[in-house]
């Protein structure tokens, strides 16, 4: 008589949970590899939804053997970079994480956003929730693009764009796609959402102008593949 082996979860559930009711953010999610991402603190950390978080996942997954770093521009309270962390847990690769921490830099006038809209969190109650990757990863606080060294030379595999304006979404792609490595991704979490519409008008404008071919999802999100 044999047995089924069982693979254990990275992160338990605190509790079965029962099909027949609605899944809870803070239950925990099986992505499909037995690793459970979502514990109590996303509730709080991410207001991105369980399906783009999903959507997250999945991408950064497929960029876990390409060349190059990770980075996040739009951090707030950390949940998404959080996940991030933990997809690349196992790999050499640095996680890059660009915020103000101090709410949205000035917007355009099509922008739905205001200035200092999420400001309700600090660079250092962030930098407390992510502690136990301190070993791979780097914050860079301010406004960017002014935060980025044109210098660098270092390839990307993976970004995720969680900015929500114009004028930071076009910096994220006039930075980021020429330093992406083959086969990397740059995931834009506002492209659909329509209180986002210079995030749209951004990636956009960067396609036509530069022939790159966007894939729009069902979660509003996008990305390009280098």
């Amino acid at each position: 008589m044999t047995t089924k082996k069982t693979t254990k979860r990275k992160f338990p559930l605190k509790k079965p949970i029962d099909d027949k009711e609605p899944l809870k953010l803070a239950d925990g999610v099986d992505f499909g590899d037995n690793t459970v991402i979502f514990g109590e603190g996303w509730k709080t950390n991410s207001i991105v939804d369980i399906d783009r978080q999903l959507m997250l996942y999945q991408l950064a997954k497929l960029t876990k053997n390409i060349i190059g770093d990770v980075a996040e521009v739009g951090v707030y309270k950390g949940g998404t970079a959080k996940l991030l962390a933990e997809t690349f847990l196992e790999d050499k690769k640095i996680l890059h994480l660009y915020d103000t921490f101090n709410g949205m830099p000035p917007t355009e006038d099509f922008d739905l956003h205001f200035e200092g809209n999420f400001n309700d969190v600090t660079f250092e109650e962030v930098q407390k929730y992510l502690w136990e990757y301190n070993y791979k990863t780097k914050f860079y606080v301010g406004i960017f693009p002014e935060t980025f060294n044109l210098q660098s030379q270092l390839l990307y595999c993976f970004v995720h764009v969680d900015c929500d304006i114009y004028t930071s979404v076009r910096s994220c792609c006039e930075i980021f796609y020429p330093r992406m490595s083959k086969g990397g991704i740059i995931l834009f979490d506002d492209y659909g959402l329509l209180s986002c519409p210079g995030a749209k008008i951004a990636v956009d404008e960067y396609c036509r102008r530069y022939k790159v071919a966007m894939v729009y999802l069902p979660t509003g999100q996008c990305f390009f593949q280098r």
